[in-house]
């Protein structure tokens, strides 16, 4: 089989490295567009995505999300996570969608 058994100690050490990559990454992201001298905080959650949008968005002055969209028939069953968001949000949000060609 091509499964390694990971001890609970090395499964945190992954978890913990994914957590502060990502983090780095949306500070970078945030950082490209604001510059440094921003008021924006980046927080991570895991779980599900409208449902830690919304619980992160609890006193915040705006929320901003992206739609990748993934198509009608997913999209139909699925539903919209920024849909979803928008409607229930306790703050304003505003929907960035994604270029056509990206």
């Amino acid at each position: 089989s091509g499964l390694v058994p990971m001890s609970g100690t090395e499964s945190t050490e992954m978890i913990d490295a994914t957590h502060d990559a990502a983090s780095r990454a949306a500070q970078q992201e945030v950082e490209s567009v604001l510059g440094t001298g921003h008021d924006v905080t980046v927080t991570l959650v895991q779980g599900d995505a409208s449902e830690g949008l919304l619980e992160t968005a609890k006193g915040a002055d705006l929320l901003v999300v992206g739609n990748r969209g993934r198509g009608a028939i997913k999209e139909a069953l699925l539903g919209s996570t920024s849909g979803r968001v928008a409607d229930h949000a306790p703050c304003p949000v505003v929907i960035v969608r994604a270029h056509p060609d990206a």
